[in-house]
């Protein structure tokens, strides 16, 4: 008696488990695949017309960015660009350009910013986004510096165009791996830790 008992329990514990498991909510659990794009550009050709204002990262003043100025930009050897997809949870640099970034953070250090944007250098990210209905999706991008460190927590949001698109730049420097910055990424109600910038 207390065998069947218990038989019957642990069937209908078994029909509520098959009932709440991932494939009767595909859509709650799945992520989009994302590719992101990594440009090595002027902050002036970034933020035109003319840079930042007092350097500050503000996209506020700035012209918007197309993808049609990124594959013009691209074709320029000066330009570097790097692509991946996430997942894997992670931002790589490659190093073409983490020796850019490098070689532009012994010119203008964090300690003795250059004043001038004409000598100032942004990494533009560029990310595609492979989701129906792109227009209803919130899009942030946040930067978590470690405790004590010289860079500045950053976070910029926007709304996906309609081919599931968006851009940001920020300062070249910060996405040196020495730095320590952790990077997040949310679309909707998706969220990806990307951990620390890698080479």
């Amino acid at each position: 008696m207390r065998e069947a008992f218990h038989d019957r329990v642990w069937r209908a514990l078994a029909l509520v488990f098959l009932c709440i498991t991932p494939s009767s909510l595909p859509a709650q659990i799945e992520r989009p695949e994302v590719l992101v794009s990594l440009y090595f550009v002027g902050e002036v050709e970034a933020c035109r017309p003319a840079g930042y204002p007092s350097g500050m990262e503000t996209s506020v003043r700035c012209e918007p960015l197309t993808f049609e100025d990124l594959e013009a930009m691209v074709r320029r050897p000066e330009v570097t660009r790097v692509q991946h997809g996430i997942p894997p949870e992670q931002l790589r640099l490659g190093e073409e350009l983490l020796d850019s970034i490098d070689a532009y953070r012994d010119d203008c250090p964090l300690t003795r910013p250059c004043s001038h944007p004409s000598r100032r250098y942004v990494v533009i990210l560029a990310f595609e986004v492979d989701v129906s209905d792109p227009v209803d999706y919130e899009i942030t991008i946040r930067r978590e510096p470690p405790r004590g460190s010289r860079v500045e927590p950053y976070s910029a949001t926007g709304a996906l165009s309609g081919r599931g698109r968006w851009i940001n730049h920020q300062r070249a420097d910060v996405f040196l791996p020495a730095y320590g910055v952790r990077w997040r990424l949310d679309i909707g109600s998706w969220s990806w830790d990307l951990g620390e910038t890698v080479q």
